[in-house]
Order: C-alpha cells, then sequence, then structure tokens
C-alpha cells in the first residue's frame, strides 16, 4: 500500500511542480529540494485530499520536511478511513464513508417588512462543498429561489423569490454579516463572523436554522436584514475626538505606554457587528459602547472630552432601547473580535466619574 501511495503521491508532486518524477525520492525535502513555496505546498495538499478522500490538518502539513513523511502520514489517514489497495494499484475505498459535498435542510427566516408577520421557511441545498463559506451556501440557495421563481408553478406554490441578507467584505471586517445560526450569534465557530464561517463546521443532513438578531434597538428590514443604524446614532453623539488637536504631530510627541496603546487598540478592533446585543439576553450594547469609550479613554486625545462622551453615549444607548449589561460574559463568549468585559468597567468607570463631576 506504502508503494502505490508514494508513487500516487509523486505523481501529484510532479504534475504540480511541472518535473520529472524521477527527480522525486522518498528522501526529498519540500522546501529545500522542490523549493516549494506555500501556495504550491497548498495546492498539492487540496489535490491529495482530493484524489485519496482524506483531511490533512494544516498543523500537520507544516511538519511535513521530507515526501517520505507525507506519504507515512496518509497512509495512516488512509488506514483510518478504511481504505484498501486493490491488485491493479489502484487506492479504493472499502466503505464509502466520506462525502465531499453535503446536502443541508435550512429553515430560514423570510420576512417581508418590519410591521409584516414572519415566518420560518425550509429550503433543501445539495452538493454544498465543506470548503465554501457560509455565504456562499446563501448565494446557491438564492439562485436556486431565482430559478425557481421564474416557474409559474413554483411561484404559485408560494416562491418569493431569493432570501434577503447583509454582506459587504466577506472579510470580517465590515461587519455587515449578521446571521443567528443555530441559535448562536455568527454560528458554531469562535471568534469569526458570518462571512468567516466555513461550512466544514456542519454535517452532511443537517438542520440550519437562520435567524436575523433579535432586538428592539435592531428591527428587521426585510428577512435577515436588520436596521444596525442605532449603532451609527450612538456613535454620533460621541465615538469621536472633535477637538482641533493640530497637524499631524511626531510619532514621539506624546509617549504612550505600550500597554495602553495595544489595548485601546484590541477595543478598536470592534466591526459593529451587533453580535454583543444579538447575544445578550437583555439586547444589551454595552460591549460596543464600552469597547468605543474604551478605546479613546486610554489615549491622551480622548481624555479630553471623555465625561461628555461616557454620558452621552450611555444616555442614546438607553434612549434607542437597548437593555442593561447582564453580567454574563456572553457578549465577549460571541464577539468575532474577543473584545474583552474589561472594557465595560471602563466604561462604567468613566461614566460614574463622570457624573460625579456634574
Amino acid at each position: 500500500m506504502k508503494n502505490v501511495l508514494y508513487k500516487k503521491i509523486r505523481k501529484l508532486i510532479a504534475k504540480e511542480l511541472d518535473i520529472a518524477e524521477s527527480e522525486i525520492t522518498p528522501d526529498t525535502l519540500f522546501r529545500q529540494d522542490l523549493e516549494m513555496e506555500s501556495i504550491e505546498t497548498y495546492t498539492l495538499v487540496y489535490a491529495v485530499e482530493k484524489e485519496l478522500g482524506i483531511k490533512i490538518p494544516d498543523e500537520k502539513v507544516n511538519g511535513f520536511e521530507t515526501v517520505r513523511d507525507a506519504c507515512e502520514f496518509i497512509v495512516h489517514a488512509c488506514k483510518s478511513k478504511d481504505f484498501h489497495v486493490s491488485l491493479h494499484g489502484e487506492t479504493k475505498r472499502s466503505k464509502p464513508n466520506y462525502k465531499i459535498a453535503m446536502n443541508l435542510t435550512l429553515k430560514v427566516w423570510r420576512q417581508e417588512n418590519a410591521k409584516a408577520k414572519g415566518r420560518f421557511e425550509t429550503y433543501k441545498v445539495t452538493d454544498i462543498s465543506p470548503d465554501s463559506s457560509f455565504l456562499e451556501m446563501m448565494d446557491i440557495l438564492n439562485e436556486q429561489l431565482i430559478r425557481e421563481s421564474k416557474e409559474a408553478v413554483a411561484f404559485e406554490k408560494g416562491c418569493r423569490g431569493p432570501v434577503a441578507f447583509d454582506h459587504d467584505c466577506r472579510e470580517g471586517i465590515c461587519g455587515m454579516c449578521s446571521l443567528y445560526i443555530n441559535g448562536r450569534a455568527h454560528g458554531p465557530d469562535d471568534e469569526v463572523t458570518t462571512c468567516q464561517l466555513h461550512m466544514r463546521k456542519f454535517k452532511n443532513d443537517d438542520v440550519i436554522t437562520v435567524e436575523p438578531w433579535r432586538s428592539r434597538g435592531f428591527p428587521v428590514v426585510k428577512d435577515l436584514v436588520v436596521d444596525r443604524g442605532a449603532f451609527d446614532k450612538i456613535l454620533q453623539v460621541g465615538g469621536f475626538i472633535s477637538v482641533n488637536t493640530g497637524g499631524v504631530p511626531d510619532g514621539n510627541a506624546i509617549p504612550i505606554p505600550k500597554p495602553k496603546a495595544d489595548e485601546s487598540m484590541d477595543a478598536a478592533a470592534c466591526v459593529g457587528c451587533g453580535a454583543c446585543v444579538a447575544t445578550c439576553k437583555n439586547s444589551s450594547a454595552m460591549l460596543f459602547v464600552a469597547a468605543r469609550v474604551s478605546s479613546l479613554a486610554l489615549l491622551p486625545q480622548g481624555k479630553i472630552e471623555a465625561a461628555r462622551r461616557a454620558k452621552a453615549m450611555v444616555a442614546k444607548m438607553d434612549e434607542l432601547g437597548f437593555g442593561s449589561c447582564t453580567n454574563t460574559q456572553a457578549c465577549e463568549a460571541e464577539c468575532p473580535k474577543s473584545i474583552s468585559i474589561a472594557h465595560i468597567a471602563r466604561l462604567n468607570r468613566e461614566f460614574l466619574c463622570a457624573k460625579l463631576q456634574d
């Protein structure tokens, strides 16, 4: 079996690097002898995975120094996947228990507008790649719905076109893709936004429930789209520095301790997606407000307006219908940028000091 796999892997390497198979031996070094770059390595790994129907973890890939190392791991992986080698030298699976494409059942919230009554609609999607993102899967669903809505019979049965959902950068930066998936904000993964969630986190024949954010402060616009303009209104009353600080100073003109600068940068990483609000049982926006207040309160430039900022942003948050903090840390657990609730403690301190100054 090892010889057969070695020949297969040698053939794949030769094909990917466009070299002769004779140049490859079991002791050939990937980096030194073959001069393989990172992109070539992962292209080869993908080809091997597709050919043999196995999954090679990234941490294992980084540990492969020679072709022999890769062969030994793949032999073990193939055995665990119940492979056998035929007399003709072909690697086959005796029990086909690995499936690349998945078939899924989606329960998606559909709602025409903020005043209309919403309901869950059930859809079937097939041949979904585990490597596709969740939003790409939603795109496939919408293409399917668009095709069905053009058919008179499907339209009569209630098909009303594609599902509306928010998205923009699809790189985990803008915070637009805000979906509640299987009871979790952004789905069953940690420290990712919905656009960074991949379908490998689900299994074949899974039932996936997709909902919009549920909060008085985030009214539904249509289907899975909510109006997160409340966050913009909170920022407008104090999430900025309005004083004239002059021109751009030299980098060392205002010394700032590195721990303070790092903590401020961590707080500023908030993308305003609203996962903290959707997760909190009180629909509190405290983590969002705290991140904005804390990122400025830690810097000299932000201290001038610190008192006014804390009072104004908290007042606007209450006015817009967001609840109070529950101290359950659910917001930190689901935040895609891992914003710490320590910033909420700083917000409370800033707000109390501002009130004492009145």
